[in-house]
């Protein structure tokens, strides 16, 4: 039995929790694709929440089906266990879309801030479901506080445990055991970083677009996504680097921002840190954005910052990336880099699972970290 007093159970009930059994559809089932695009008619009514907005036009019909044809004859695992990150606020939706594309049954736990896009998304959820009352009995999203004896049951119940988090949550989930059967999917601590030409940026007559969407790319989540990048490359000569970052800086912080005392206070610490440890230039330093020149690209993973914190650096060959390019690196995000692409695939050494350009940072996919996640939530039968 799991121990209640512990729980808050938003979606789902004690009695299913305790007697969960598997969906066990097939992958990209017709009722699951239904109920997620039922789901997506009723948060489009959101435009004040462009997440919610984000992940309302993922689940369409239209959008989910164009992935059915990629995969034939897997089957759902049964039970997942979805550990999802207390700082991004709909990350837990897409983990969920994951796990129920793949035709499993679903626990999934919700960060314990009440966000206001957390809220809606349950409640909405919870209306979805009484159309659909055939999976009302295979999902649970609950809350709860970090619990050992919590983490242990749920564990032992799943087939595939996803584990979204930093390294130290990851190690110590792992120390839970589970099924020999099941296995954990973990998509660890990473870091994006941001690419521009300089000279294509100061020749576009699309700079507040560009602006704009490096604005949602990044403080839409506080900076606190791994798809937010943390560092921004400057590609070209030295004047053109000069001349880009003053106008893309001037314009980004005039951006509205709503920020709190001590994340403006962490900002300023963090940079003092920096600013012992190695040679650096404060470039920017207002409420909502603080720009920290660094020299030496292979010490800027070290100290990485949020809320409008970034790490900035000049490069003039596409090469001078090489050292960011390690098994933390997650995304790189770009603009004016078409022509560059094939150089830094050649560089990738042991990182780097996604290059995409500004504005398409937060469109999630089923390929995410290097995984293949319908695979990996499926199995397949072998059919001769």
């Amino acid at each position: 039995m799991i121990p209640m007093k512990e729980l808050e159970i938003l979606v789902g009930n004690k009695q299913i929790l305790d007697s969960m059994e598997s969906l066990n559809y097939e992958i990209f089932n017709d009722v699951i694709i239904s109920f997620l695009d039922n789901l997506s008619k009723r948060l489009m009514n959101y435009k004040e929440y462009p997440d919610i907005i984000s992940f309302a036009f993922w689940i369409r019909k239209n959008s989910i089906s164009r992935y059915k044809t990629k995969y034939t004859n897997r089957f759902a695992r049964g039970i997942i266990l979805h550990l999802c990150p207390q700082n991004v606020p709909l990350n837990f939706a897409y983990s969920l879309v994951c796990g129920l594309i793949t035709g499993n049954s679903n626990i999934i736990r919700i960060p314990l801030t009440h966000y206001k896009q957390v809220d809606i998304l349950i409640n909405e959820l919870n209306y979805a479901l009484k159309d659909y009352k055939i999976l009302k009995n295979h999902l649970i999203l609950l809350r709860f506080k970090s619990n050992d004896e919590i983490f242990k049951k749920l564990s032992i119940m799943c087939d595939v445990r996803v584990i979204w988090g930093g390294d130290d949550t990851i190690n110590k989930i792992r120390e839970f055991r589970l099924k020999p059967s099941a296995y954990d999917v973990v998509f660890s601590d990473k870091y994006s970083i941001c690419v521009i030409d300089s000279k294509k940026y100061l020749n576009s007559k699309q700079q507040n677009n560009i602006i704009n969407s490096f604005y949602n790319d990044t403080y839409l989540f506080n900076q606190n996504a791994c798809t937010s990048p943390k560092f921004i490359i400057w590609l070209g000569d030295n004047k053109d680097n000069k001349d880009a970052q003053e106008n893309f800086y001037n314009k980004l912080q005039t951006k509205d921002y709503k920020i709190t005392q001590s994340s403006i206070m962490d900002k300023y610490t963090k940079f003092c840190k920096i600013a012992a440890l190695f040679k650096t230039k404060l470039l920017y330093f207002s409420q909502n954005l603080v720009v920290v020149e660094i020299y030496n690209l292979k010490d800027m993973y070290k100290f990485t910052g949020n809320s409008g914190f970034f790490l900035s650096a000049n490069i003039q060959n596409i090469q001078e990336i090489l050292p960011l390019l390690d098994s933390k690196m997650q995304s790189l995000l770009y603009f004016g880099i078409e022509d560059k692409i094939k150089d830094i695939m050649l560089l990738r050494k042991n990182g780097l699972d996604r290059i995409i350009p500004i504005g398409k940072g937060m469109e999630f996919s089923f390929n995410w970290d290097g995984y293949d996640i319908i695979n990996m939530l499926s199995r397949k039968i072998d059919i001769k």
